[in-house]
């Protein structure tokens, strides 16, 4: 999977709200759950978890301000809220 962000918000017709992942082998783009509600600015991996940083309050409709997580070894279906402690 190759992971991206920015200020899409489709591909042709499939809605991408601003993260995607690009199946390499299928050629196809894959949401992330329902994305963020604002720019994608950056992405980063450590291990499993992919986090995408930027300036939305959003992430796969819940209130998370400028940073989400996703956990790739589950469903392309789920981006989380980074809770800052």
């Amino acid at each position: 999977m190759l992971f991206t962000g920015g200020t899409f918000t489709m591909s042709g017709s499939l809605p991408l709200n601003h993260i995607a992942a690009w199946n390499i082998p299928s050629h196809s783009w894959l949401p992330l759950g329902s994305g963020t509600d604002n720019q994608v600015l950056t992405i980063a991996s450590n291990g499993s978890r992919i986090y995408a940083g930027g300036i939305f309050h959003l992430a796969g409709g819940k209130l998370s301000d400028y940073l989400g997580s996703y956990e790739s070894s589950a469903s392309l279906s789920i981006i989380l809220p980074v809770v800052m402690r």
